[in-house]
């Protein structure tokens, strides 16, 4: 249980920090070939009997019969903050899809209109959940209808020649000797249970599942390694459709970032799983195995790089999604603004970083450097350093060197001139703090020589504001007062989309 130490539980893998957009599915057949077992009894077989089988039978009366497969779904939550597990919805609705494609659901329509009846009713799976179940149980009532024409009508009904050859091909799969007519009023009493439950279903199917007790199901090794290859099969799905990764590469990289940990602590740590991949081959996997693969997958993905965030107070923050898509957005690069984002590990300098050098390469003694204008420059530095803003400071490039600014969730971004000289820590005494939107930080950044003073004449009712460097006290509140406000996501987005990719 060695990589317990890192990974807590597991929501690194279905709530994870930070938090991404997007769907993904698995399955049971791994799961329960790698399940822990106890008096003989599979844990994983128990978990989904419980959380799914038991379930689904509660609005479903003849579930049992249906014998199409619904495994899990790891998605967004509806609020679009966080990530909930949850029973597969698109399987359950392909299950369906599959009941509804019987020769008796396709007569009296062409191959080409059924093909576009079947296409248009799987289009309804993304719409909202009211919607979609009605939708599925009025096709239900559709084809109710005509198995109850053949339980009234027999030979005279219409639909008699097409549900024989439905009878024969269940016989042929099946094998069960059942008639013809208990096959009919079986289905019958099947399709209409079906309807009856999608009509009561409502957000069933969106209901999180306690990923905890699913995990309790397994060695703790065994199943971080599980669902890293889970994800990382998932992923050769997504580059072989598209050419790219998946956001659950982020997993990926984390496991084995967290690996190399784990194996300085145990240079032999190399749990196996039984896994069957999606065509079928079966394989004895270890970490090690895994790790090859992984690192093939990175050198096919050179451009690839995973989300890492500086470290806040509050990380249930990286949970809001459309907060990280706009983090995201900084790594795609393409900019002609004149801004860059403060590298990793690098900081706004501050009289309290040890020894800095004068222009004649002398020590300078830092008692020295401990007057008030360079006190309270200090504190404005770390002021704005813990004020909530996202991702790290933005350095200003020519024009706007010696600039920082710093963007809020709410597309309001704060201009500071610290130092006129960040060297030799000479403070910037005649500035004051610009608070503008993001629309006028663009707009300001594609000027070639800025003088923020004449810019502020311009746009004087136009959400630019100056704070002059007052008591800290009024400063700060002043500016709280600005960044705290109603989140304006896509104004925020637009502008990182346009942010020089981080080297």
């Amino acid at each position: 249980m060695a990589i317990e130490k890192y990974f807590e539980n597991p929501d690194v893998i279905f709530d994870p920090v930070p938090s991404y957009v997007g769907i993904w599915l698995f399955g049971t057949n791994n799961l329960v070939k790698n399940s822990k077992k106890e008096n003989g009894e599979n844990l994983f077989q128990k978990y989904y009997q419980n959380n799914v089988t038991d379930k689904l039978k509660g609005y479903f009366k003849y579930w049992d019969y249906l014998r199409f497969p619904v495994g899990f779904m790891s998605a967004a939550n509806d609020n679009m903050i966080g990530r909930r597990l949850s029973i597969s919805k698109i399987d359950f609705f392909v299950g369906i899809t599959q009941f509804l494609t019987s020769n008796v659901d396709k007569y009296g329509m062409s191959e080409e209109e059924y093909n576009d009846y079947i296409q248009e009713l799987t289009t309804n799976i993304q719409k909202d959940n009211e919607t979609l179940n009605n939708i599925y149980a009025d096709a239900l009532k559709r084809k109710a209808e005509r198995l109850k024409t053949l339980l009234d009508d027999e030979f005279n009904s219409p639909y008699f020649d097409v549900a024989n050859k439905d009878y024969g091909d269940y016989k042929l799969v099946r094998g069960d000797k059942v008639n013809f007519t208990k096959y009919i009023e079986s289905t019958y009493e099947l399709t209409i249970s079906l309807e009856k439950g999608l009509r009561i279903l409502g957000d069933f199917l969106d209901n999180n599942l306690d990923s905890k007790l699913m995990f309790d199901c397994f060695d703790p090794d065994q199943f971080y390694l599980l669902f890293a290859v889970i994800i990382y099969e998932y992923n050769l799905m997504v580059e072989k459709e598209g050419g790219s990764l998946d956001s659950t590469y982020n997993y990926l990289y984390n496991y084995f970032e967290t690996i190399k940990k784990v194996i300085q602590d145990d240079p032999k740590y190399n749990p196996t799983i039984l896994y069957e991949w999606k065509d079928g081959k079966k394989e004895k996997l270890s970490r090690r195995n895994l790790e090859q693969k992984y690192n093939e997958l990175l050198e096919r993905h050179p451009e690839v790089k995973p989300v890492t965030l500086p470290d806040f107070e509050d990380s249930e923050k990286y949970k809001d999604i459309n907060l990280m898509e706009k983090l995201r957005s900084i790594y795609e690069g393409g900019t002609e603004l004149n801004w860059e984002f403060l590298p990793s590990g690098q900081k706004i300098k501050t009289s309290d970083d040890i020894e800095t050098k004068n222009s004649n390469n002398e020590s300078v003694n830092k008692e020295e450097l401990k007057e008030k204008s360079i006190e309270e420059t200090n504190i404005r530095v770390k002021v704005l350093e813990k004020s909530g803003y996202i991702g790290r400071p933005i350095r200003g490039l020519n024009s706007f060197s010696g600039y920082y600014a710093f963007v809020y969730p709410n597309g309001k971004v704060i201009l500071e001139k610290f130092w006129d000289d960040e060297d030799k820590l000479e403070p910037s005494i005649h500035n004051a703090t610009y608070v503008m939107s993001i629309d006028n930080f663009i707009e300001m950044s594609k000027i070639s020589k800025l003088d923020l003073i004449e810019y502020m004449k311009l746009f004087p009712e136009e959400g630019m504001k100056r704070f002059y460097h007052s008591s800290i006290e009024t400063w700060q509140k002043n500016i709280f007062n600005e960044i705290n406000g109603t989140n304006r996501v896509e104004e925020v987005l637009d502008f990182f989309k346009k942010l020089q990719k981080e080297k």
